[in-house]
């Protein structure tokens, strides 16, 4: 069942319809809950039952969910005193820029929506036809929750990301085909931050694009954890934990990337690989970067461009124990007919990559990077272009360095 939607004044109360969230009224000591700031108007989401998550909204610590903590990066995510969001609840706070009931385009009015779950959150901002929108997920554990974004109009910039003084949202997919998040083509930009997504067999984060069609531009993805993803203990495909279909203008930051692996079958003969950390498809790559992230045990190529994808910069990573052809790699499947351009590998830490069956052996083999870790496709013959090499800036080969998260889990 749905919050109802509550609006805040500067000074009283107000009561005001809501369409399909009700009515509801809140008393002036509530105000500092809610932030506006010129266009921006802020929503929450709250667990099942939790009310309006106490004093959270302004900074403070949550009252039962406060201190959230995690065994590390493998381990499942517990609060300080007990009240964790069992059930896959979420808290959620949307800044919207309409008129009408949400205040007026100064900022003088805010308003307060109360969902359980990132759907509810977006259903929120498009009744109230906002074009800019803050999302606050509460601390704690989210089983099996996943959800499409479908709200991206023409101007609009949106971001996901943790409310503060609640410890980072863990979102667990529990071994689940498909992406945690699919993001439908649109004007808008939207931004995912200091959250983790794990057990989703598929992948992560899917930017739906298309070539010919719609795509995006701009939005980003900073100082999330992406872990235990692929096909390694069950489902059928493992694809990539950001899977960027024409995608341009987008900042990949301070990420962690790790066990990322589809696995044998050697019934069927196969090898692990495919899944991958970050792969531009459908074209786009143009003005992108993956700067400062780390990818750990992955199967696939952690980075990965096809369809004529380029104008990406890979800069100031570390890899260990990742790829097989490459470390960052462009692709061209039969249907292409653009060459990739303009791309750049330089300042990354790399080492050799994650062990696979020879297929000419049968034993277990490692691949070298040594001196070349970017490779630009596989056989061009009969192509109607060959795609500019991959351009490699100084890198450092260090097989045997250790590697650590860049975010607490």
């Amino acid at each position: 069942m749905r919050k109802p939607v509550m609006l805040i004044g500067l000074s009283t109360a107000a009561v005001v319809g809501a369409g399909a969230f009700g009515v509801a009224a809140w008393t002036p000591q509530s105000s500092n809950l809610v932030t506006a700031s010129g266009d921006e108007v802020v929503v929450y989401v709250s667990p099942p039952g939790e009310g309006d998550g106490g004093s959270a909204g302004d900074g403070g610590s949550a009252g039962d969910g406060g201190s959230v903590g995690d065994g590390g990066s493998g381990g499942e995510m517990g609060s300080g005193d007990g009240g964790g969001l069992a059930g896959g609840g979420t808290e959620m706070a949307a800044k919207s820029s309409s008129g009408g009931g949400s205040g007026s385009s100064g900022g003088s009015g805010s308003s307060k929506v109360n969902v359980t779950s990132l759907d509810e959150a977006e259903d929120a901002l498009r009744q109230k036809g906002a074009t800019k929108g803050t999302v606050l997920v509460k601390g704690g554990r989210y089983k099996g929750q996943s959800f499409t974004w479908s709200y991206m109009p023409a101007g609009g910039e949106f971001t996901i990301k943790p409310q503060p003084g609640t410890g980072r949202p863990v979102f667990d997919g529990g071994g689940q085909d498909g992406y945690w998040t699919s993001v439908a083509a649109g004007d808008a930009k939207l931004h995912f931050r200091g959250m983790t997504v794990r057990n989703y067999v598929t992948g992560g984060i899917h930017f739906d694009g298309s070539k010919g069609g719609g795509g995006f531009s701009g939005g980003s993805v900073r100082n999330m954890i992406f872990e235990r993803m692929g096909t390694i203990e069950r489902g059928d495909r493992g694809y990539a934990a950001l899977h960027l279909q024409n995608v341009n203008n987008i900042d990949i930051a301070n990420n962690d990337f790790w066990d990322l692996r589809n696995r044998l079958d050697e019934a069927a003969g196969t090898n692990p690989g495919q899944v991958h950390g970050i792969y531009f498809s459908e074209g786009g790559g143009k003005g992108s970067t993956v700067s400062g992230n780390t990818f750990h045990k992955i199967t696939g190529d952690p980075v990965r461009a096809s369809d004529g994808a380029g104008g990406i910069r890979v800069t100031g990573n570390t890899f260990k124990s990742t790829g097989w052809y490459g470390v960052f790699t462009f692709w061209r499947f039969d249907r292409d007919r653009d060459c990739s351009t303009g791309s750049m590998f330089s300042g990354n830490t790399y080492g050799d990559g994650h062990p696979r069956r020879s297929e000419a052996t049968g034993k277990m083999k490692t691949q070298n990077f040594k001196g070349a870790p970017t490779r630009s496709g596989q056989d061009f013959k009969g192509a109607e272009c060959k795609p500019e090499p991959i351009r490699n800036g100084s890198n450092s080969y260090a097989p045997n360095a250790g590697i650590s998260m860049v975010n607490k889990g």
